[in-house]
């Protein structure tokens, strides 16, 4: 069973959501991704202090979700892993920029919380869109006119891109 909640971090964590949804305008159902976030992080780093943050235990939360599973048992969606690490930068961000935490806690040590370039690329992308089948391509080229010479090769690029 994990340790009972450290009330100063609820009451940091509770005052970068209210700026998150006052300042940054976000919706609910982004604030509730933002609690889960942070609530993994705390749970995961033992509860303890915020005040006691340092690199190493971003790179290792870091890595603790490159190895974890979801529910069903498959490893976390690199778009998952972006919107956890995403909130916890910029939740160390604002850390970094409060009094009793500038001297602990650089703007820099936020970085930490980065995924590698080639899964941010992949977490970024979008899923790929359904292709269209050979009967709607067919459909397509005959309803294609071919009046002029420039219709006809539009037809017969079409033609063999399907």
């Amino acid at each position: 069973m994990s340790k009972r909640p450290n009330e100063k971090n609820e009451r940091l964590k509770r005052r970068f959501l209210e700026y998150r949804k006052y300042a940054r305008q976000l919706s609910k159902k982004s604030l509730d991704r933002e609690i889960a976030a942070l609530e993994r992080f705390d749970v995961w780093n033992g509860r303890k202090d915020f005040a006691r943050f340092h690199i190493e235990q971003a790179m290792g939360f870091r890595t603790h979700l490159e190895n974890s599973k979801t529910p069903v048992g498959k490893p976390l969606g690199k778009s998952t892993m972006r919107a956890i690490l995403t909130t916890m930068r910029e939740f160390i961000l604002s850390l970094s920029q409060q009094d009793g935490y500038r001297s602990r806690i650089k703007a820099a040590d936020s970085d930490y919380f980065n995924l590698q370039r080639r899964d941010e690329a992949e977490a970024r992308a979008a899923p790929p869109g359904p292709a269209p089948s050979i009967n709607q391509a067919k459909h397509a080229l005959a309803l294609m006119p071919s009046g002029t010479p420039i219709q006809k090769r539009d037809k017969a690029i079409f033609s063999f891109c399907a």
